[in-house]
Order: structure tokens, then C-alpha cells, then sequence
């Protein structure tokens, strides 16, 4: 399909997104690994695409089977750890695609280990909850690391099946580094990691360090790192935009028609904004249903060089912007992320302004709006 024939798109640079996992590995250690995250299909960016140019990632992280699978499927044969749950049922599964699951209780492993063939084999990397409180072996003060250690360690000896390559644990705040609890919680890793090496228990991979981590606490590095956000092109957090990262992609629609409103007149559903003035106005080939959030009326927009705003409610597959005082015609161009003329708008200013985060921005980016690759 020809790009005029688009009602909106996304523009993807991935020598932007290669860009940025270089200047991640640039922060390591050599021999520290990395796996890219590419989970919620590559943070809206498409997952395929993204791991094809990042073929050099040493794994790669997904959230459930079915986008490891889609992975396999078009030719990825890097390492893959899910890293969120999957049914014992799909063990099998797990087996037949060369998948590495996330393990993160006594009665879980016992129900892979029944799962699978005599024969078949397992990769495992455990998840250890330092301070998150979602999944893992629970590890967040002395007495639970010692039983947490001690039922690892009996753990493995009877579940021979599962190969447990890798143990982990996710910082809860990476992204504030002058609070102290990731340093808490990485404390509460080593313990854990120091108990069971004193009951024989090691671990070829061990990592923690998301992409808050992998800036700011390089001593979380460990055996690998696992970036998300950061390939994408954006920083957790402000103290890391000083480092280069680049936006990759870009959101942008089509005016559908322009028509001018009177003082008085109301603009949308529930007339939620009404027109102080007489204004011009462009109808916007895109709404809710593509993952533009209601929450996100009143914020900025580009158009032909000049920034501007939503007005009233977003609808599903429309949106209504300002344009009075800015020549603007149908078939006309809209910037909700990237660039026009000197302006910009990123996904972190739609998510000040929506008082979310850039990763929900970007995730929430509808699958219908097809994806554009290139390369600068």
C-alpha cells in the first residue's frame, strides 16, 4: 500500500533504534551481555522488525509465548526469555521453539517439570522478588533470602528436566537514582545470590538492570543488562536525555477537512469545548481506537511547522485541532510524535501532559496503524 493511501502511520527509524542498543553497550563492561526488551511488539515500535536490527542482542525479552513464538516464526533464532508467566501446559511449546521461561515459585517449576518428556529440556531463569511484590521467590529481608536460598537449592536437584541457566530479580525504582531502594534491592539480590553459592548453587546469567539501572547503577550490571525503553530512544528518566539516545519513531495523520466554526459553536462530544472566537479547524485521521488517548484532548500537535492543539474529545477514529491562523489544507500532515519544520513533540511531552509515561504512549499505539521502516 502506497503511504498517501494511509489515514495514519508511524514512521520507524531503525538505525535510530541500532543507534541507541550501541550506546547501551557502550556503558558495559566488556562481556556484559544484553537483552533487549521487546515485549508489547517492541513498545509499539513492531517487535519483528526491531529484533532483526538488533541481531546482536545476546537474548532477547518478550512477555508472554505467543510474541516469542511470532519472533520464531519470522526467523529469530537469538535466545528469548519470557518474562512473564506461561501455563505449564505450553511447556512443550516452550521446548519445541527453543524458549526460555521466567520461574518464580516452588509449585510452577514442579508443574513444568511434570509437563515435559524425560528427554526434553527445560531453559530456566528464576525470578527472585527483592521489592516489587509482583512475581518471584520472595527475598526482602534476611530470614526470607536464607528460605528462599534453601528452597532453591532443594528445588533443582528435583526437577532435572529444567536447565536453570539464569536467575533475576526488576528494580521497582531505577528511574529516581537518588532514592536508595534500588540499592536495596540489589543488596537483597547478592545475598540471595551469596546464599546459594554457599549451598553450590550458581548461575551462568545473572542481571537485574533495567534500563534505569543500566544508567544509572552500573554495579547492577552484572552478567546482563536489559534495556527497554532506552532502544526506543528515550530515557527513564530526565538525567538520562544527556546521554544521546534518539527517538525512533514518529506518529503522524492526515487531515481529513477543514471548516470553520463561530464564537459559540461547540466542537465534538458533549460539547465539551466551545469557541470563544470564530476558528478554523481541521478534522485528524486519527482517535482512540489507534491509541490515541481521550486523556490527551487540549494536547499539542504540529502541523506544516507550527505547533497547535487538540480540541474538545478525541473520538475513536477521529480528532478535531486548531488550526486558525496556520494555512492548512486537506491531505495535509499532523505530527502527534516527531518532528515538523523546528517543532517537535515526543511521547514523554504527550505523557506529561496525559499525567502517564512515555512507555504507555508508546505502547498504546494501535495495530492498525501500520508501520513504516527506514533507515537514515
Amino acid at each position: 500500500m502506497e503511504q498517501s493511501h494511509y489515514r495514519t502511520y508511524t514512521s520507524v527509524d531503525l538505525s535510530a533504534i541500532r543507534h541507541n542498543f550501541h550506546t547501551v553497550k557502550s556503558r558495559l563492561q566488556p562481556g556484559c551481555k544484553i537483552l533487549s526488551v521487546v515485549k508489547a511488539d517492541g513498545y509499539g515500535h513492531g517487535a519483528v522488525e526491531v529484533a532483526k536490527t538488533l541481531r546482536d542482542s545476546d537474548y532477547f525479552g518478550v512477555a508472554c509465548i505467543d510474541e516469542a513464538i511470532e519472533l520464531r516464526e519470522n526467523g529469530i533464532e537469538t535466545p528469548i526469555l519470557i518474562l512473564g508467566y506461561t501455563s505449564p501446559k505450553e511447556a512443550r511449546l516452550l521446548v519445541r521453539w527453543s524458549l526460555t521461561q521466567c520461574a518464580f515459585e516452588k509449585e510452577y517449576l514442579y508443574q513444568l517439570q511434570q509437563a515435559l518428556q524425560p528427554e526434553q529440556k527445560l531453559k530456566i531463569h528464576l525470578k527472585i522478588d527483592t521489592g516489587m511484590s509482583r512475581l518471584g521467590f520472595y527475598a526482602h529481608d534476611e530470614d526470607s533470602i536464607a528460605e528462599t536460598a534453601e528452597e532453591i537449592a532443594s528445588l533443582i536437584g528435583e526437577t532435572p528436566s529444567l536447565e536453570y541457566e539464569g536467575i533475576f530479580t526488576h528494580f521497582t525504582s531505577s528511574d529516581e537514582p537518588n532514592l536508595p531502594h534500588t540499592k536495596e534491592q540489589f543488596a537483597c539480590f547478592l545475598q540471595v545470590l551469596k546464599a546459594l553459592e554457599q549451598r553450590g548453587v550458581t548461575f551462568p546469567l545473572r542481571h537485574c538492570a533495567n534500563s534505569g539501572a543500566t544508567l544509572s547503577f552500573p554495579e547492577t550490571h552484572l552478567d546482563m543488562v536489559r534495556p527497554g525503553i532506552l532502544l526506543y530512544g528515550y530515557a527513564p528518566a530526565p538525567e538520562g536525555e544527556k546521554f544521546g539516545f534518539k527517538p525512533a519513531l514518529e506518529l503522524k495523520a492526515y487531515v481529513a477537512q477543514i471548516h470553520h466554526v463561530k464564537a459559540g459553536d461547540t466542537v465534538s462530544y458533549n460539547r465539551a469545548f466551545r469557541a470563544e472566537r470564530p476558528m478554523d479547524v481541521a478534522t485528524v485521521c486519527i482517535g482512540y481506537g489507534d491509541g490515541l488517548h481521550r486523556a490527551l484532548s487540549g494536547a499539542p500537535v504540529l502541523i506544516n511547522g507550527r505547533k497547535t492543539k487538540i480540541l474538545g474529545r478525541i473520538c475513536m477514529d477521529q480528532c478535531v485541532i486548531d488550526v486558525t491562523g496556520i494555512p492548512a489544507n486537506a491531505g495535509d500532515t499532523v505530527t502527534f510524535i516527531g518532528a515538523s519544520g523546528t517543532e517537535t513533540v515526543s511521547a514523554a511531552d504527550l505523557a506529561d501532559y496525559a499525567d502517564t509515561i512515555h512507555y504507555e504512549i508508546l505502547c498504546s499505539i494501535g495495530k492498525r496503524i501500520p508501520r513504516i521502516y527506514h533507515e537514515k
